[in-house]
């Protein structure tokens, strides 16, 4: 079987030639036999098309990406452009947790994160720490939430990532453990054809604590993949899924592309394939569109 190992760099690392003829090194180095390569994009990202290779070789490629602050993602060549894109929203298509966002207002961000950062890390039950943080920003008004819908900030490559995957046939949902008010507005800004995300319990004007039922978390966005390759009549394996927290993890790996997105540590551990230093544009190189290609 045919593998492609795409090697990416961001604006504050470019690639260049010799970090193309060092990948090609450690591929024959481990039995792999290189065919070609390809730039998809000038100094951005290349392909280097190899048959055979040693069993750690796709450890052994990470270890070095990781050293010189480039991304590499091997994989086989056949089916790597696919037919769904499924997205967490908060710290992956956005910059921010607008749980914490919201906590701003009571001055208790710096508790909020901490609850987001062990729920993210794994460390505690995704409805467990949402109810720790509702607990802190009951009473906040809801004419708030509005207003943070004007700070969100979109992250570099996403709208890319979405208009090329939809001009190419995709269909493109967020998916988000994050409240509908957000998901529903950068569904909109980025053309997702649609969006899933938890609803937020008003009373008499006012932010409850009260979660409203059924909760999406990590065993929901699993499903929903699913779901979605039997509404399309695809495999799961023809879905790019990325994330980057805990309650991301089952559904990377369910993904034919399961990609953990500038991920909790935790989360690196466990997914496939990991973007450290790239951007969303990444997403495109891996599935072998071409700078030409993009929207």
């Amino acid at each position: 079987m045919q593998h492609v190992a795409t090697l990416i760099g961001s604006l504050d690392r470019p690639i260049g030639e010799m970090d193309l003829n060092a990948l090609i090194e450690t591929i024959s180095q481990e039995n792999g036999a290189v065919i070609r390569h390809a730039w998809l994009c000038e100094g951005e990202a290349v392909d280097v098309f190899f048959d055979g290779g040693s069993a750690e070789l796709k450890n052994i490629l990470g270890e070095w990406a990781l050293e010189n602050s480039i991304d590499v993602i091997v994989q086989p060549v056949a089916g790597r452009r696919k037919k769904a894109l499924l997205a967490d929203m908060e710290s992956t298509l956005i910059k921010e947790e607008m749980l914490e966002e919201l906590a701003d207002f009571v001055g208790l961000r710096a508790k909020v994160e901490e609850i987001t950062t062990r729920a993210m890390n794994g460390e505690l039950d995704f409805r467990a720490a949402l109810q720790e943080r509702l607990l802190l920003l009951k009473g906040l008004p809801a004419s708030i939430l509005d207003d943070l819908c004007k700070k969100m900030t979109i992250t570099p490559g996403a709208k890319e990532l979405v208009a090329t995957m939809r001009a190419h046939g995709a269909k493109c949902l967020i998916v988000s453990g994050g409240f509908t008010v957000f998901t529903s507005d950068i569904a909109r800004q980025l053309g997702f054809d649609g969006h899933f995300g938890n609803g937020i319990a008003i009373e008499d004007g006012k932010i409850s604590d009260a979660i409203v039922e059924p909760l999406l978390d990590k065993n929901s966005k699993r499903r929903i993949l699913g779901e979605t390759a039997k509404q399309m009549n695809i495999s799961e394996a023809d879905i790019c899924a990325v994330g980057d927290g805990a309650n991301d993890v089952p559904m990377l790996l369910a993904a034919g592309l399961g990609i953990a997105y500038h991920a909790k540590p935790a989360v690196q551990k466990q997914a496939n394939f990991n973007i450290r230093f790239a951007n969303l544009r990444a997403l495109l190189w891996v599935q072998g569109y071409h700078s030409k290609e993009l929207r």
